[in-house]
């Protein structure tokens, strides 16, 4: 490697001019000036095989001595020869001054260059750092993803195992309530009834996990048909009115008076609007007031809206509401039962036939469930 000669170790001449400024250091341009001083040293600097940047430095300063010399040969009217060029340099010492230009400049422009290759070195490293973080990232993602897939899979094949038996144990129940195994008395009956409704609880919950598991691995096919979208939220009202009538609870529907023709799967839909009106239900005090509305939206779309008395739900917790098993009171002591898939299961659904859910919501002021949904054909996972 060619490198400039000097006569004492690097950066040692400049050990006054550095112990001149360094009150400097503590100031705004300190790392400015450190790293200048730092790249002085390094011999990266000196390369003239390596380092462009020295090139640039002296190419930068040759034309001070060649415009001083040029000058004073012009004034003089002497000749450009090698003999005057001497003369002058006897004459004039001070031009050796300006001689020394071009390799001043090639001490600055090569320490700007161990900066710009040390900064480039740095930036490298940083690149290759964030890189793996990358693809040490990427990996976990595919990981939980796999997990993601398993534990579907898995909820997927026990509700499916579960709901058999539950099934059988449902159809005994109701053989023997009708007396078909033999008599039975009155306190039996009772006891079989009570059976009977958990029963058909825990066949509830078995197929919201089932439908969940579907809807997430995309093996859920979305039946599309025409029907009046009023019927099948009033329908779903009608289906609900015990609840409400247990609860003393004000139900009130507005309803356009024309027909409200839209294609999609009724049968999904209703498990949207049956969920929404049971979560109104669940969490409004009796006394309350429960209210639907079906209209046409300004943006081409349907609205359907839930509105409720109830509890609200805190601003902390607005994020969360559509997660996939999460309650906002998740507490063993909680009030109100669940698997926390209700309203995912209905963002699902909702956005599998092209149409958005959101809600607008405050603690202690009750709650407000909009969904949009397109008047024409939609959906992507449809059959015939």
């Amino acid at each position: 490697m060619t490198a400039l000669a000097a006569s004492s170790p690097p950066g040692e001449d400049l050990r006054p001019v550095r112990e001149r400024i360094q009150p400097l250091l503590g100031g705004p341009s300190s790392t400015i000036v450190r790293e200048f001083f730092a790249a002085l040293r390094d011999p990266f600097t000196r390369s003239l095989r390596h380092n462009t940047y020295l090139w640039f430095g002296v190419l930068w300063g040759l034309p001070i001595p060649l415009f001083s010399l040029g000058i004073d040969l012009l004034a003089r009217d002497l000749p450009v020869t090698m003999i005057q060029v001497f003369a002058v340099f006897r004459e004039h010492p001070l031009h050796f001054l300006f001689l020394a230009h071009p390799l001043l400049f090639a001490v600055v422009f090569g320490a700007m260059g161990s900066v710009r290759r040390q900064k480039d070195q740095k930036i490298a490293g940083l690149i290759a750092d964030l890189e793996e973080h990358l693809r040490l990232l990427a990996a976990a993602n595919a990981e939980l993803k796999g997990l993601d897939r398993l534990k579907s899979e898995f909820l997927a094949n026990v509700s499916h195992e579960l709901r058999t038996p539950l099934v059988s144990i449902q159809g005994y129940s109701e053989m023997i309530l009708e007396g078909r195994l033999g008599p039975i008395n009155a306190k039996q009956a009772e006891g079989l009834q009570i059976a009977g409704r958990n029963v058909i609880r825990l066949l509830d919950l078995i197929n919201e996990l089932l439908e969940f598991s579907r809807l997430q691995s995309g093996k859920s096919t979305f039946h599309i048909g025409a029907f009046d979208l009023r019927d099948a939220v009033h329908a779903a009202a009608v289906l609900l009115r015990p609840r409400l009538e247990e609860k003393r609870l004000r139900f009130e529907e507005a309803v356009p008076p024309d027909a409200c023709s839209i294609f999609a799967d009724r049968d999904k839909l209703n498990r949207v609007f049956i969920n929404l009106l049971s979560n109104a239900v669940k969490f409004t005090p009796e006394g309350g007031t429960i209210a639907t509305a079906v209209a046409r939206d300004e943006s081409g779309m349907y609205r359907i809206e839930v509105r409720d008395t109830g509890c609200g739900i805190p601003a902390e917790a607005h994020g969360r509401v559509f997660e996939r098993f999460w309650q906002y009171d998740g507490s063993t002591r909680r009030k109100h039962g669940g698997t926390g898939l209700g309203l995912a299961i209905c963002k699902e659904i909702v956005q599998g036939h092209g149409g958005r859910i959101s809600f607008e919501s405050a603690e202690g002021k009750g709650t407000v469930m909009r969904v949009l949904l397109p008047i024409g054909r939609a959906g992507t996972e449809t059959s015939p």
